[in-house]
């Protein structure tokens, strides 16, 4: 069984990374707002958590400098580029593998272990 994204919601993730990648400056609510699209997806694109901490990085550091004002401006890094650009080439190519263990978890005070059915 696989996870996976429905064609309503990549068309939302790839608008979103273009808007920024058109971009050098734009607002944090903005970056906020990307961001919280690709977290959102990151349960059915397997390698998705590797590839937004740099925009994340990039806007806790403007926030901290802006005092928490959302409204203010970012410069969008390469680095950041990089991160949706990633976005843009992989989120539909990718999904996320759902396995079922056939047996149960046994858990003690000092290890665990797997016990087949």
């Amino acid at each position: 069984m696989t996870a996976s994204l429905s064609e309503r919601r990549l068309i939302i993730i790839r608008q979103g990374c273009v808007s920024l990648l058109s971009q050098d400056v734009t607002s944090i609510r903005e970056v906020a707002r990307v961001i919280g699209l690709l977290v959102a997806a990151i349960p059915a694109v397997e390698l998705g958590k590797l590839h937004y901490r740099k925009l994340e990085a990039g806007m806790i550091a403007a926030l901290k400098q802006e005092h928490g004002n959302f409204d203010r401006k970012l410069n969008i890094t390469v680095d950041m580029k990089l991160d949706l650009s990633w976005w843009l080439d992989n989120v539909d190519r990718h999904h996320r593998h759902i396995f079922r263990l056939g047996g149960s978890l046994g858990v003690s005070d000092y290890e665990w272990h797997l016990v087949p059915e």
